[in-house]
């Protein structure tokens, strides 16, 4: 049976997956952070600098990857966030111990 919104009671609902676009958001940070380690001065040549935007670029890629990888595992374990397409509203599921 699908979930009724306690608000308006409605079934139509979709999960929020809240710590995959945390988890997300932050490891795309944190990657680029890393990647740009080295001061930018005004000498610096025009091919290193088009490899460290790069490099700053794939870093943050997988930086996000990583990241929604581990908010997905963390929404699966705990609390499953829930927003209702008719009122807006959000709710928590709590999970049950099979």
């Amino acid at each position: 049976m699908p979930l009724q919104c306690p608000y308006c009671l409605s079934l139509r609902n979709r999960r929020r997956n809240s710590a995959i676009q945390l988890g997300a958001a932050l490891g795309t940070v944190f990657g680029v952070g890393c990647a740009v380690r080295t001061p930018i001065v005004k000498s610096i040549p025009a091919e290193a600098l088009a490899k460290a935007v790069l490099e700053s670029l794939r870093a943050g890629m997988k930086g996000g990857l990583i990241g929604a990888q581990m908010g997905e595992h963390f929404d699966e374990q705990f609390q499953t966030s829930k927003r209702c397409l008719n009122c807006g509203q959000t709710f928590v599921v709590k999970q049950t111990s099979n």
